[in-house]
Parts: C-alpha cells; sequence; structure tokens
C-alpha cells in the first residue's frame, strides 16, 4: 500500500465524518449499543451453560434416569389411568437382562413431605426420595457430614436419612445433623 493512497483514504474519510457530522453520534452509540447487547448475551449463554454443567455433573458420564409415572389405558372404553411402580422383580429382571447396566437405583419420590427435628421445634416441607445405596455410587452427592447409608442399613432395614444442605440447615441451624432425630411424617429416623 502506497503512503499517497493512504493520505488520500485518509482525506475522503476526514471529508464525509465533516458532511455527516449530525450522523456520526447516532451511529457510534449504536455500534457501542450493538456491542454491549452481544457481549451480555454471550456472558448470560455462559453463565447459564455453566451452570447447567454443574448441575448435570451431580448426576455423571454415562447416566439414565427412566421415570415412570402412569399408564393411560383405553379412554374410550371406559378405562382409568393406573401408578406403574417398580418392585425388586422388576429390578432383577433388569439386572440379569441388561448386563451393560452396571449399577441401578429406582427412587420413590415424595413431595412436599413434612419433616420435624430437635423434638418438633422446626419443621421444613422437603422434597425426599427412597433410593438403594447404589445411588451413592451413581450420583455424585457430596456429604458435609456423616455417611451415605449401605446395604448393611438396607439389609437391617435401619432407618437412616442423607439430608441435603437446605434442608440440614432448615432442621438443625449450625448444630450438629449426625445423631439427631428427624421425624417425617410419623416415622422417625437418624441423620
Amino acid at each position: 500500500m502506497s503512503p499517497v493512497w493512504f493520505l488520500h483514504a485518509l482525506r475522503e474519510a476526514l471529508s464525509s465524518i465533516r458532511r455527516e457530522r449530525r450522523r456520526l453520534l447516532p451511529m457510534a452509540l449504536g455500534i457501542v449499543f450493538g456491542m454491549t447487547v452481544v457481549m451480555v448475551l454471550l456472558a448470560t449463554a455462559n453463565g447459564f451453560e455453566a451452570s447447567q454443567r454443574k448441575a448435570l455433573s451431580a448426576y455423571g458420564d454415562r447416566f439414565l434416569l427412566l421415570r415412570l409415572n402412569r399408564a393411560e389405558l383405553d379412554r374410550a372404553g371406559g378405562g382409568e389411568e393406573r401408578k406403574l411402580r417398580m418392585d425388586e422383580r422388576d429390578i432383577e429382571a433388569i439386572r440379569t437382562g441388561a448386563p451393560a447396566i452396571r449399577r441401578l437405583s429406582p427412587m420413590n419420590m415424595a413431595y412436599r413431605a413434612r419433616m420435624f427435628g430437635r423434638g418438633g421445634a422446626s419443621g421444613a416441607n422437603v422434597w425426599i426420595a427412597g433410593a438403594l445405596p447404589e445411588l451413592a455410587q451413581i450420583r455424585n452427592i457430596p456429604l458435609a457430614e456423616g455417611r451415605f447409608f449401605d446395604e448393611i442399613d438396607q439389609d437391617e432395614r435401619r432407618r437412616v436419612i442423607v439430608l441435603g444442605p437446605m434442608a440440614r440447615q432448615q432442621l438443625f441451624g449450625k448444630g450438629p445433623a449426625v445423631g439427631q432425630t428427624v421425624r417425617i411424617t410419623g416415622f422417625a429416623t437418624t441423620p
């Protein structure tokens, strides 16, 4: 690029700026606004992606969640909906029929269960789930204190509970939760 050509282009640009002074500020503001919007959208998308990755990391990789809800029968024939349930025979059939599945834990969930700690002094509405001990190997569940329940607890039908951080805070505050009694709709358990 020759210096003559560069000087000619610079003179043309300055001449255009002098001629279109009134359009310069709105155009510059439009460019700045557009770039700002793009940056905000990129930051929001990156933050959303990071939060979703963090949430999914609790499930680990190669994780499959199968949700049994209700089966609809023929409504025209007067059929009703029925709840689908998984029992021990179903679990054993999956274990033997699908050897690629290394770990399996059905979960029985209850929403808005009422829990009480410290002799009923505080209460919380929480989401609870019953599961097999294998769940600790399937999901990434960090524990602040205590341990996850195991096969011995299951075989001996011990009443053991693993509290999430929010339920623990609501029930016991800053004090220890291990060894305390928790009541869930009439059943007492020990974290």
